[in-house]
């Protein structure tokens, strides 16, 4: 025998050895699954099988038969077994069937192997010598329960797979299907060539100077070939690598790889996408170049700037990124890997949530957060630099009316309006913001106080320029407050309060005015906080008392009714007129339970009266704007009168003519509603206030009180007397009848008598008396003698 026929001999028996020790060690690194460990195993297997035939030829015969069954025969029981298991594992079947029915059908062989090792008589092993060449023959018993165990095998896996293409083939499962049938292929080649060889193992027997693996390991050899095949064409037994290269293709994060001068040299689909480049033009592009800083403000809370970024790629729009760097080694040169994640969309939500957050979404002003937060800034640089700070506080006068009676929409677009004058007439402010309602406020650093008060005479100027809406001009007025920081305003709150004074200073001269903030303000201030604690104390201690003041009916000269006024009892027993404190209590809204507590107390009196058997008279009350405003007047009304018992009939309420009185329907159901109960209404100072002749004749008013202006000086003066005599005639044609108040000499009452007014009040009569000295005065003038 040649040298080299025995080399070649050895190397057929080493080399599938060595090819499938390389596929199962591949197999195994690939990835750490169940499923590539059991493919693994498989693989060591079939190589112990190969290595199992060169053994037997290299060393002394008689261990020949050892070798065969525990390195031939019974791992070739466990390969079937193995190649079972993975081929239901490949198929899903492990999760539908239990474990005592896995083990049972895919274990079966590996059972085969106890007859195996078990001494018996039947199984054995021949040996024969054929030159150097060992050959070896399985008993009858053993070459029988392997091929059953084969053919077993074959079928369970044909069957198993058979199952798996199905049921991929229902849910559409591409890449599956077609990594279950190259399985099947393999399956079906390899089986076939293997099961069909070996029963003519025997007969290919070679000569005495040549040798090879027995002819059904063909079948083996086949089946790895496919495998491997598939492992490449259709990601068989995928490895982790694989993975990995997926999830980076097909990540949503940017990733770049970076070489040392900090070139791009790999890039993954999204960082294509985000730089909007192709591969080739984008590798080897210098990263700082198409992502340089990104140095504005605006970032996300908690970000650090340093690694944020835009990108600077010509035709497209600039992203904001946030990028990771993490440097690595590889091969021994140095590499930097970065994680790019775009911000752009939470860059600009956060924007918009800063910007909701201090900002009005109506005018698109800066609200009252932002307002706090700028005032208190200013004022701490105003302290380091010694410049004052000018805070110009704004109310829109009447706006609720006008809100009420066309509606929000309408209020909404003139608040709009509103903030387009503020912006254009004060350009310079640091900051213009509506604190909330039609509150608005504007500061400046460094303006004299003559600036801030240009600025509010540009503000009233711009506001008289009309808002049309639907062919209907509306036009607005403001009360404005200015205060300073210097010498006033040392703290936000205080400079807020002192501005809040001056605008209230504003609205009591009138309205449509500016008021700068003065210490007299001040003063006025606490005396009015003073005012309002001893008011609320007299209130508590029932401190305010009734005076009444006679009406004079000039035709019969008797008494027509008398007025209630209020006043209030010192400690020392004088009486405050209501000039002193009545304003306070409209300001302050006290006026609504002094307005109550008047009310009971007239009703009380005249419920009393009727009750001593004396002659029925009405007594006026006077009602401010502000109770009729109140949501539950009528029902506190309604109540009292129960409760006092005194009839509707002889109760007058007199409400002062103002701007308020407007012919609105809320309004109108207020005052029918009144007139319904069988309450007169008188309108108290006539001529003074602001109603026109068709407002007037709508209002269901019985009486009209001429003011004590307009009777000032009616018996020395013509046009005065004139003016009258007009306001008594149209009373008249209205069957209104005309009380004139303020009547203080003969001359003006027997004017008035000629003129045709129904009655008077005034000091030539009698001045307003407490009520024992009404009933006193009443007493006498009945017998003649008052």
């Amino acid at each position: 025998m040649s040298g080299w026929l025995y080399l070649l001999s050895l190397l057929c028996f080493m080399i599938p050895t060595g090819f499938f020790f390389y596929i199962a060690v591949e197999t195994g690194l690939r990835n750490r699954t169940t499923l590539n460990r059991l493919s693994s195993g498989l693989f060591y297997i079939i190589m112990v099988f190969f290595l199992a035939d060169a053994l037997v030829n290299l060393i002394p015969a008689e261990f020949a038969p050892a070798v065969t069954i525990w390195m031939k025969l019974v791992p070739a029981l466990l390969m079937m077994s193995i190649s079972i298991h993975l081929t239901m594992r490949m198929t899903d079947r492990l999760d539908h069937w239990p474990k005592a029915r896995v083990g049972l059908f895919g274990y079966g062989p590996a059972f085969c192997a106890l007859f195996l090792i078990m001494p018996s008589s039947y199984v054995y092993v021949d040996v024969t010598q054929r030159g150097p060449w060992t050959d070896v023959m399985p008993s009858p018993a053993a070459f029988n329960a392997v091929m059953i165990s084969a053919v077993y095998t074959f079928g369970a896996c044909l069957y198993f797979l058979y199952q798996g293409m199905t049921y991929v083939k229902r849910s559409g499962l591409t890449q599956k299907r077609k990594q279950l049938r190259l399985l099947l292929q393999a399956y079906l080649y390899g089986g076939i060539s293997g099961i069909g060889l070996a029963s003519f193992n025997p007969y290919f027997m070679t000569s005495e100077s040549f040798s090879m693996p027995e002819p059904s390991t063909l079948g083996l050899i086949l089946f790895a070939f496919m495998i491997r095949y598939g492992m490449v064409r259709y990601e068989l037994l995928p490895s982790i690598e694989r993975k990995y290269k997926v999830l980076y293709d097909r990540s949503p994060m940017a990733i770049v790889l970076l070489n040392r001068y900090g070139r791009i040299i790999e890039a993954n689909s999204a960082a294509l996408s985000l730089f909007g480049l192709r591969e080739g033009d984008l590798l080897h592009k210098k990263f700082e170049r198409l992502a340089p800083p990104y140095d504005k403000d605006g970032l996300l809370a908690g970000t650090d700037k340093e690694t944020v970024r835009i990108t600077s790629v010509s035709g497209r729009k600039p992203r904001i990124l946030q990028t990771e760097h993490e440097s690595i080694e590889s091969g021994g040169e140095p590499f930097e890997y970065v994680l790019i994640r775009d911000i752009t969309d939470y860059i600009k939500a956060e924007e918009r949530i800063i910007y909701m957050a201090y900002h009005d979404p109506l005018t698109g002003l800066g609200n009252r957060r932002k307002f706090q937060e700028v005032l208190s800034d200013l004022l701490r640089a105003g302290e380091q630099d010694g410049e004052t700070v000018s805070l110009i506080h704004i109310d829109l006068d009447y706006f609720k009316d006008l809100n009420d009676a066309r509606g929000h929409h309408v209020g909404d677009l003139l608040l709009q309006h509103v903030g387009n004058v503020l912006s254009r007439s004060a350009a310079s402010a640091s900051i213009i913001s509506r604190l909330g309602g039609d509150e608005f406020a504007l500061l400046f650093k460094g303006a004299h106080q003559e600036i801030a008060e240009e600025t509010c005479e540009a503000i009233i100027k711009g506001l008289k320029e009309p808002f049309i809406y639907m062919q209907e001009s509306f036009t607005v007025s403001a009360s404005i407050g200015i205060c300073q920081s210097r010498p006033y305003g040392s703290s936000p709150e205080q400079l807020l309060q002192y501005a809040d004074l001056a605008l209230y200073e504003a609205k009591r001269h009138g309205r449509g005015q500016y008021r700068v903030f003065t210490e007299e303000i001040k003063l006025r201030q606490e005396h009015g906080l003073l005012l309002g604690k001893q008011m609320n104390a007299a209130l508590r201690d029932n401190r305010f008392r009734l005076y009444f003041q006679p009406q004079i009916d000039l035709a019969t000269g008797g008494i027509w009714g008398v007025e209630a006024l209020v006043r209030w009892i010192q400690p020392d027993g004088s009486a405050l007129p209501p000039s002193i404190f009545i304003p306070y209590a409209e300001e302050s809204g006290l006026i609504v339970p002094l307005g109550r507590r008047v009310l009971e107390q007239a009703c009380m009196t005249g419920s009393s009266w009727l009750q001593a058997g004396r002659e029925e008279l009405v007594i006026s009350v006077n009602v401010s704007n502000k109770e009729l405003a109140a949501g539950d007047y009528l029902e506190n009304l309604k109540a009292i009168l129960a409760e006092t018992g005194y009839p509707p009939r002889l109760l007058q309420l007199e409400v002062t003519e103002s701007s308020n009185m407007v012919q609105r329907e809320q309004q109108l159901r207020q005052f029918r509603e009144l007139a319904d109960m069988g309450i007169q209404l008188a309108m108290d100072d006539f001529g003074t206030g602001y109603s026109t002749f068709s407002v007037i004749q709508s209002l269901p008013f019985q009486v009209f009180k001429i003011d004590k202006s307009m009777t000032d000086g009616i018996d020395g003066d013509s046009k005065a007397r004139s003016i009258v005599q007009a306001m008594i005639v149209m009373a008249h044609s209205l069957n209104q009848q005309v009380v004139a108040e303020g009547v203080e000499t003969a001359g003006q009452a027997e004017v008035l008598r000629s003129l045709g007014c129904d009655a008077v009040q005034g000091y030539y009569f009698s001045r307003p008396l407490p009520l024992d000295m009404l009933l006193d005065w009443m007493d006498s003038r009945e017998k003649g003698t008052a």
